[in-house]
């Protein structure tokens, strides 16, 4: 039972880990320095209820 309760943690840390919001933060100028090109897209935030623009190098 205590091996299952230790799984699970170490799962659900992997997975809080994977969520980090910095991965989404590229710029226009970014896409740009690595010589690709970008696209902006409207995106839903689900905090706020916004969309909000997002930038994805393409």
């Amino acid at each position: 039972m205590k091996s299952i309760n230790i799984l699970i943690l170490t799962i659900f840390i992997l997975v809080m880990a994977g969520c980090n919001s910095q991965n989404n933060k590229l710029t226009k100028q970014d896409c740009l320095n690595e010589n690709k090109n970008y696209k902006i897209e409207k995106q839903l935030n689900y905090r706020t209820g916004k969309y909000e623009d997002r930038v994805i190098c393409i």
